[in-house]
């Protein structure tokens, strides 16, 4: 006996027929149950389009060089405290790093496009040639050829043009600049002030010179610990936010600097070691 044959016959066993149902009706149900059984399976084929492939394929191939070649392109510097360097760009502009400074820039696409980027100080003599951009975390600077130098760290920016002229661009403002003058941002108090200063005879870090026009005890201090590279630990002075310091000292010793700022500020200091300073009234 056939397989199909013994399930009509466990199908009609044990199927009761329903109450004013014909014979050929409960005939005609059985033989739907059994067509049902025997339905082949049916199955979806999933086909893909090699060409898609191949093209998804390329494009991530493509990405992943040109990712690594842009890595490989970049160049980032990083100068520590105590120290300066000086490098130069490939279309021959000269920048020097001052201390605890961040710089980078990609030569990959540097000329189509002359762009750093800068988180401390520097000082820029940039070649004539096509726009020179400076991104710093506050303010942008563009500029043509000129010399110029930018601070941007702490929520604090400043830039001071030196000859030719050079654009400040920030959120809110745009800014021109031509030689001897300069601009300052405070953005904790979204305050901006534009000056003058002796670009002619001026002296700065770049001759380990330090200058402070009414800087807070705090600014000055933290530049301290930059430039000698100590750690300087502040012990509870009374309106320190408020108190303001105006001098200039030559980077001879951490020693002479602190009494260039201490004993004007009625200020006493003391050297633990060789990196750490304390300051107390």
């Amino acid at each position: 006996m056939s397989n199909q044959n013994k399930d009509i016959d466990k199908i009609i066993s044990s199927y009761k027929p329903p109450f004013k149902k014909t014979k050929a009706e409960v005939w005609g149900e059985i033989i739907s149950k059994i067509e049902s059984r025997s339905k082949p399976a049916t199955y979806r084929i999933i086909t893909f389009n090699r060409k898609f492939y191949y093209a998804a394929a390329s494009f991530l191939i493509f990405l992943a060089i040109t990712l690594f070649v842009a890595d490989k392109s970049y160049k980032t510097y990083y100068v520590e405290n105590g120290a300066k360097q000086e490098i130069i760009l490939p279309d021959n502009s000269i920048v020097l790093i001052n201390s605890d400074s961040h710089f980078s820039y990609s030569k990959l696409t540097w000329n189509f496009k002359r762009k750093v980027k800068l988180n401390g100080e520097a000082y820029f003599k940039v070649k004539t040639g096509n726009e020179f951009i400076v991104t710093t975390p506050i303010a942008q600077v563009q500029v043509l050829g000129t010399e110029f130098n930018t601070y941007s760290r702490n929520g604090l920016f400043e830039t001071k043009c030196f000859s030719g002229k050079v654009q400040v661009k920030n959120k809110t403002n745009k800014i021109v600049l031509t030689k001897g003058k300069a601009l300052s941002i405070e953005v904790k108090n979204n305050k901006s002030k534009q000056f003058n200063f002796d670009h002619i005879n001026n002296k700065d870090w770049r001759n380990d010179v330090f200058s402070f026009d009414k800087k807070s005890l705090e600014f000055v201090f933290d530049e301290l610990s930059r430039v000698f590279d100590v750690e300087i630990v502040i012990v509870i002075i009374n309106n320190i936010h408020e108190r303001k310091f105006t001098g200039n000292f030559e980077k001879e010793s951490i020693e002479n600097a602190l009494d260039v700022v201490c004993l004007s500020m009625q200020l006493n200091y003391r050297i633990t070691n060789d990196k750490t300073v304390i300051i107390e009234e």
